[in-house]
This record gives C-alpha cells, structure tokens and sequence, in this order.
C-alpha cells in the first residue's frame, strides 16, 4: 500500500495505481543527464575571477586545511563542505603530481594564487554532482509518498530544468548540497508514515544531520520529522514512535557533531555564526533593513512561468486535500516559506530547499487531474520545454563577460603598474588587480598585528608571502582598502578624501555590489558619513570610465573608475 492510501481525519485519501512502465529508468537517467549537463555547461564562468562571495570563502577554507589544522575558524556556515572540498582537492593534487603538472605542495599552492581556474571547476563540478542526486533522490521520494513511479518521474524532469537550481548549480555554495541531503532525509523519513522504526528514524536523522552540518538552515528538517511521527501516532499510537524519534534526533546531533566536529567544540563561535545570519535576515545586509522577500519570492516561486504556476497549484491542492503525504511535505514548505518571507535579505538561492517539494506536488497534482493522457502530456512537456528555455538562458548569461572582468581588463591596459588605486572592501564585489609587493607586506603587518578574522594567522601570512610569487606578469598595483564590513555592520574605514590624497592615492574603485546604493535614503540614514564620503567623491574625483551592465553583452554590477584630484588641482 502506498503511504498515500493511509487515512486520517484532516483530509482525504486516495490512491494511485502503482504502475511503473518499462522506459521508467530510461527516462530517469535521461533525466538525471541532463541535469548535469545543464549544471556542468560554463562550469568555468568568470574563471579565473570570483564573483558569487560564498564560493571563495568555501574554497579558500578548504584548502586552508592542507596546512594541518583542520579547525576553519569560520562558523558563519558548518565545516562539511570544506571537509568535501577538501578531499576532493586531495584527490586533484595526486592527479596534478602524477600527470607532472605540479612538481611539489608549494607548487600546488602556487597555481591556486596563480590561477584558481581547476580548484573552482572541481568545487563547482561537486554541486552539478550533488544538484543531478538532487533529481534522483526526487523521484525516489515522489514514488514512495505517491506510489507512483510518474508523479516522481515528472517531478525530478522539472527540477532537472527549473533555472533557478540550475544556476545555483553552478556555484560553489552550500545550497544545492544542503538540499540533496534534506532530500534524502526525506526519503528514509517517508516509511514512517505507515511503520516507524527506529531505524529508520536513524537514517532519516543523520542525512538531516549532514544537512545541517553543511548549512544551518537543515534544522528546517525537524518540522516534517515531528510531523512523520505525529501523522504516525495518530494512525498507530504506540511506544515505537516515540523510540524512532528520539533515536532520529540522536542521529541529527551524532552526524552533525561528527561531520563538523568544530562546530560543537567551538560552540560560543558557532552561536556567533548563527546570531550573524539571524542579523542579516532581521536587519537585512549591513543593518538597512530591505523591506520582507514576500513579493520577491511569490513572483519566483509561483509566477516566473510555467513550472511555477503548477507549483502554486500543486500547492493549493495540497493544503485543501492534506493528505499525509501532503502533509509531510508541507511541514517543510510552509514554515520554511514563512521564515523566508519574512526575512529582510532576499536571494533566489534561499528558496533553492523548497522547489524540489514545490515541484513535486505539482506533479502530484499534475498526474491526478482529469485531463486524459494527452491532455496532462501536453501541460506536462510545454512547462518543461518553457523551463528548458529558461535554463539555456541562464548558460547564455554566465558566459557573458562580468563588467568586473571588463574593468580590470581596461585598468591594466590603461592605468600604469604601481599605481596607488583604493578599493571597496570585499574583493568579490569589485575589481580584482595584482598588488605591488609593498602592498602584500601592509597586509602582512596587519595580520601578524591580530587584524585578521575566518582564518588562523599563520594560514593568512602564509598564503600573502606565497602570493607575490604567484602573480607573474600581470601589472601590480599599490591597493589600498577602504571601508570595512563588522558583525553586518559598515565601516568608514579610509573613507577620507583629503587623506587618500595625502598618502599618494590616484585612483578609485567603486562597485555597486559593495554597498548597494550610497544615495538611497535608507543608506543615508543608516550610514550618514558614509553617503557623504560617496557625495564628495563625485563633486570632487574625475570620472574616468563608468562599466554598466548591458542586457546580452554582460552583466555584474555597476563598476566605476574615478581618478582623484590633487588639492587644488581644478575640474
């Protein structure tokens, strides 16, 4: 019997035959293909420039562990990705070595400092990796709460094409792998609907403690594991649910500990880590709160197109038939739904957990309707063609040149090597240039004098004196840092005209991916000085180039080169 077919008072029951036709695996394969091809095709976008500020923080701490200390000393997100990118990095330095391509440890660091292209592919390829389980593990959950191999079949085909995953598929973040994990904790939770075990209860608890152990936001698994055991009582109260829960939250705190062991011994910092993100979503970024996500994430999740509007269907349907089925997956999606929402920082990535289940009672609902065949095929196949065409779209956009790539470009072309030029601070958001070795050795001094935070001390000084070696013949430049981000807090680091002048600054940076905007009246009320930092800098400074998004040439954020004025030097 399907776990569909349970009954319980809040809604009704029904079944669907359990029919799995011959070109089911086919199908299935061809579905998982090509939710990798999508997710690997411009793996290497942007490469050897970063811009998405979550993959290098990732990346760099997973490397960091080559130097033996296996502590990241960074909790905003939990250690198992870095284990992962770890291992993996492991693996590629054995393959580099054999294959002659590096002939020492110093020489794979170096070409990482050199060139991270290969390091970025590798973390990028284990998300493509995990994004394609993803689609599997989907189907496996749509047939065993469904008892039927098409409603998990259509629903792994639409998140094998949503663009939304599939660009997040991309990127070296915890998102994507998160949710495989979640997914998969899904599917050993399901069996608990009809027989608890505390077995299962364990599998169940320790693929959510995985999850969580790759980003905090797995603990949203703990509203459908109450509700498992909950629909399970009702149906077969007993004392074996009350063992398969409590052996299941044994698993979560087991793997969780286990998986990112620093996270429990450092545990004051890992509250740290949880109070930043809390900030962030309450006070949006920087402490200037954005308004909530709710019409942001409504349009995303059930407008954007044909796969969104089933979902907003399937949705409906399953809050009025509220089936157990339904009901597990709901206990996911609306408090999940719901904290999103009413966060004050939004991103499409964050709603990355919730498509798959949304996708999946669209299916549900989709199968189920009286359409005949041809008339759910036909849905079914223009949805999937629409999102295709969606997710090529989304391939065509990172291939296209970042206005950060356009500007480093045009610097080094035009702006002579040793070159004093200030920054913004956080060097995803803006131009990334070679630093002269007088600029490496400031940055040195300020670490070893206790400036530096996500890393150990001795992992920092020892990647800035191997990075001048890894730089070649780029043009260097004097860099010099300006302002500063603390506890989601801005800093008016540097932001002095006059003294910028003074200490020899001749250009600046500005990016519209630092702050956001400077002149709007939030900013202005929240950061007053800052805003008149930037007023002056367009009275006074020269605009030398302006880079602007153009819509299917490039895109990124607004970068713009301003040459300062000497005191007294006229307009």
């Amino acid at each position: 019997m399907s776990i569909e077919t349970a009954h319980i008072a809040t809604g009704p029951s029904e079944r669907f035959p359990e029919r799995r036709p011959p070109w089911t695996a086919a199908a299935l394969l061809a579905c998982v293909a090509l939710a990798l091809g999508l997710r690997l095709a411009a793996n290497g976008f942007g490469l050897p420039d970063t811009f998405e500020p979550d993959e290098p923080k990732l990346v760099n701490h997973a490397l960091a562990f080559g130097t033996g200390d296996l502590n990241p000393h960074y909790f905003v997100y939990p250690a198992l990705q870095m284990y992962l990118l770890f291992f993996c990095y492991g693996l590629l330095y054995v393959v580099l070595r054999a294959a002659g391509s590096v002939e020492s440890l110093e020489g794979f660091k170096l070409l990482f400092l050199s060139d991270p292209t290969v390091f970025y592919r590798v973390g990028r390829g284990l998300t493509a990796l995990s994004g394609a389980a993803s689609v599997f593990l989907l189907f496996l959950l749509g047939r065993r709460l469904y008892g039927q191999a098409a409603v998990g079949l259509l629903a792994a085909a639409a998140l094998a094409l949503h663009p939304v995953d599939v660009r997040h598929g991309h990127y070296v973040t915890a998102d994507v792998p998160m949710t495989t994990l979640l997914l998969l904790a899904l599917v050993f939770l399901a069996p608990t609907l009809e027989r608890p075990s505390p077995a299962a209860g364990f599998r169940a608890g320790a693929a959510a403690g995985l999850a969580t152990a790759v980003k905090y936001s797995g603990l949203a698994f703990l509203a459908p594991l109450a509700a498992a055991h909950a629909l399970a009582a009702r149906r077969a109260p007993g004392p074996a649910v009350r063992r398969s829960l409590l052996v299941a939250l044994a698993g979560l705190a087991l793997a969780f500990a286990l998986a990112s062991p620093f996270s429990v011994l450092e545990w004051r910092k890992t509250l740290d880590g949880m109070r930043f993100i809390l900030d962030v979503k309450r006070d949006g970024q920087f402490g200037i709160a954005r308004g909530s996500s709710w019409g942001t994430y409504f349009q995303l999740a059930f407008l954007a197109g044909p796969l969104a509007l089933l979902s907003l269907a399937g949705l409906l349907n399953a809050l009025v038939r509220r089936t157990p089925a339904d009901l597990l997956l709901l206990a996911f999606l609306v408090p999940y739904l719901l904290a999103v929402g009413g966060s004050q920082s939004h991103s499409p990535r964050y709603l990355v957990p919730a498509f798959p289940l949304l996708l999946l009672l669209a299916a549900r609902w989709l199968v189920g309707l009286r359409l005949g065949a041809r008339g759910r095929a036909t849905v079914a196949a223009a949805a999937l063609l629409f999102a295709l065409g969606q997710s090529l779209g989304v391939v065509r956009d990172l291939l296209r040149p970042d206005t950060r790539q356009l500007a480093r470009r045009w610097i080094e072309g035009h702006v002579p090597a040793g070159e004093s030029i200030a920054l913004e601070w956080g060097g995803d958001d803006t131009v990334r240039l070679a630093e002269t070795a007088e600029s490496i050795e400031a940055k040195i001094r300020r670490h070893e004098q206790g400036g530096t935070t996500g890393h150990s001390r001795e992992q920092i000084v020892a990647a800035l004196r191997l990075k001048q070696k890894a730089q070649g013949n780029r043009p260097a430049y004097r860099l010099v840092q300006i302002g500063e981000n603390r506890g989601n807090r801005l800093e008016g680091d540097g932001q002095d005209l006059d003294a910028l002048r003074r200490t020899g600054v001749g250009y600046l940076v500005t990016s519209s991916a630092a702050l956001g905007d400077p002149r709007s009246a939030a900013f202005r009320r929240a950061y007053p000085d800052i805003a008149g930092f930037y007023d002056r800098l367009e009275r006074e400074a020269e605009l030398v180039r302006r880079f602007d998004p153009e819509a299917g040439a490039s895109r990124g954020p607004t970068i713009t080169l301003w040459r300062l004025r000497a005191q007294g030097e006229g307009g």
